[in-house]
């Protein structure tokens, strides 16, 4: 696993997704629902951020790695899940709704859809092998 900054940044990424979600469920008092969403909110967009920077710092820099193309996606459905599931839990979002947008989106788990394919290996086999 290279350790790089566009993977320190995918990291931090995935450390966000407590905190996002983390908020709504903070003790009655310690926030307003107002406070809960603000901050949830900020912490989705500065995952967005991150998101970009790190696509576009790996490829400044020449720092893409297989690993950084893999984590990149299952951070990003993470984040979301996380999201969809917390705006279930509150009743802000009907379970077929979110459960059926989910899985429109990616309907292939992350390691079928993120991990790179070898160069030599064809996405389909051609039609004279199919005999």
């Amino acid at each position: 696993m290279p350790l790089n900054l566009p993977n320190l940044l995918t990291w931090l990424r995935i450390l966000f997704i407590p905190l996002m979600a983390g908020v709504f469920y903070l003790p009655d008092g310690w926030v307003t629902p107002f406070e809960a969403n603000l901050f949830a909110a900020a912490f989705f967009g500065v995952a967005a951020l991150t998101d970009w920077l790190d696509g576009w710092l790996a490829r400044r820099l020449g720092q893409t790695s297989a690993f950084g193309a893999f984590l990149d996606p299952v951070a990003d459905k993470l984040m979301v899940a996380a999201a969809l599931i917390v705006l279930i839990d509150l009743d802000r979002v009907a379970p077929l709704i979110g459960s059926s947008s989910s899985a429109a989106k990616s309907p292939f788990p992350p390691c079928a859809s993120g991990w790179p394919r070898p160069a030599n290996r064809p996405a389909w086999p051609s039609p004279s092998s199919a005999s």
